[in-house]
């Protein structure tokens, strides 16, 4: 659910903890995003759909072995900010009726433009990393990718309606470790 600059950081993380050094991860990491919905394997979660990681890890046995945990690294990171972090952080932090859809481009979609730039500069890297690293992958709705980045590119207010940075930053600590301990534990690696 977060924007690429989330994911990337959130994989970059995963990475770091997992020892790897290959660019079909952090490409799978982001891949997602960028093809049909179907791909998110949806269920219902606490409050929204979620992604079903079991049948992601059911269906998607032919891809490169990189490729496949990064997918798997956006996937568990998108549950895991639906089912906690959305949940706790946002509706509960801000007592917010669970029928409120925060899930529209002038509520959090905004926030996740606005916090673009300070998750770049507290984990040091720049939109052109990921630009650099998506330019070769060759199944993805590119308008849909250049749209998003052009929005980040574009984004002057860095005003954030929903979110506190600060809680999203260690929320992306913790989910990193959890990622790392699940891919570990299940011997995906």
């Amino acid at each position: 659910m977060p924007n690429i600059v989330a994911h990337y950081a959130c994989g970059k993380l995963v990475a770091k903890k997992l020892k790897i050094n290959d660019d079909n991860y952090l490409m799978g990491n982001l891949y997602p995003d960028y093809i049909d919905k179907k791909k998110h394997y949806r269920i219902r979660g606490r409050l929204f759909e979620i992604p079903d990681i079991d049948l992601f890890m059911e269906e998607e046995k032919k891809l490169n072995k990189y490729f496949k945990i990064g997918f798997l690294t956006h996937l568990m990171f998108d549950k895991l900010f639906l089912d906690e972090f959305v949940v706790k952080d946002i509706y509960e932090r801000l007592d917010l009726d669970k029928k409120t859809n925060i899930f529209e481009s002038e509520k959090i979609y905004l926030d996740y433009t606005n916090m673009s730039k300070k998750i770049m500069d507290y984990y040091h890297f720049s939109l052109q990393e990921i630009e650099d690293l998506m330019r070769f992958e060759k199944e993805i709705d590119i308008e849909k990718y250049r749209s998003n980045v052009n929005v980040i590119k574009e984004t002057v207010n860095d005003n954030l309606r929903y979110i506190d940075i600060n809680h999203f930053i260690s929320f992306l600590e913790v989910a990193a470790n959890q990622i790392y301990i699940y891919i570990k534990k299940e011997k995906i690696l």
